[in-house]
């Protein structure tokens, strides 16, 4: 476990190994967007644990009023997740293979303007497990690669503080409350919902694929169109005539 949340870390790493026991668990303390850091704690994991096997790259935030933390967690955090993920797991590179599993958002999917920092980090983070999920990738370095959207779940990011907090009236005043008002109209899932999603994500899932989890029911893959189903009609019409 990776975060830069001592408290937090420590809490987590006691009450699980009560359930599992020692040496099930560890926590580094890295801040995911400094590389240095990052590849640090892959060390000294591997190190504990001779190998890995999976990686999953799960850090986010979400902060409109400073969308550059924003990216740098979400998305150059992700991208060096992935990075490091294929470097230590590759075969090509010695390792065993692996997978690598992102935690994007339904909002990279389906972006939402409330959040459009974090909307278009997760967008990001679907096209990298996308791309990284090519079977050329996969076929070379025997390291899948998938992403996993979260609907609305109930984490720290949706108490009502951090809407409030997160969210910029800068350009459309009264944002941080529309948001508050839609935020407490929709359900919520448990976190254990997505876990599950991850579970059935590493036995089923194909390198590249995308999947959604969402209110408390198994998780779904979708497939994303061909750009040229995408043509609105009414300008394509225009443009063939103008180019032909």
């Amino acid at each position: 476990m990776v975060s830069v949340n001592e408290t937090r870390g420590s809490k987590a790493v006691r009450l699980l190994t009560e359930e599992f026991g020692s040496g099930k668990v560890i926590w580094i303390r890295a801040d995911v967007s400094d590389e240095r850091e990052l590849e640090e704690a892959f060390k000294v994991s591997t190190a504990h644990w001779g190998a890995l096997d999976i990686v999953v790259n799960d850090a986010g935030v979400s902060d409109e009023s400073n969308p550059v933390r924003v990216i740098n967690v979400n998305a150059v955090g992700v991208m060096q997740g992935t990075i490091l993920g294929f470097r230590y797991m590759s075969v090509a590179k010695g390792g065993r293979g692996g997978v690598v599993i992102n935690v994007a958002s339904i909002m990279g999917i389906e972006p939402s303007f409330m959040t459009p920092a974090y909307s278009g980090s997760k967008a990001f983070v679907i096209g990298v497990g996308r791309s990284f999920g090519n079977q050329l990738y996969c076929n070379h370095n025997k390291v899948r690669v998938m992403t996993i959207c979260p609907a609305l779940t109930d984490t720290d990011l949706v108490k009502d503080e951090s809407i409030l907090a997160s969210r910029s009236n800068e350009f459309i005043p009264g944002l941080k409350e529309m948001s508050l008002l839609q935020f407490e109209s929709l359900y919520k899932q448990t976190p254990d919902n997505v876990g599950k999603a991850v579970v059935a994500m590493l036995n089923e899932g194909d390198s590249g694929s995308v999947w959604v989890s969402e209110n408390e029911e198994p998780p779904y893959q979708v497939e994303f169109p061909d750009r040229k189903t995408m043509k609105k009609s009414s300008l394509s019409t225009f443009f063939d005539h103008l180019f032909n």
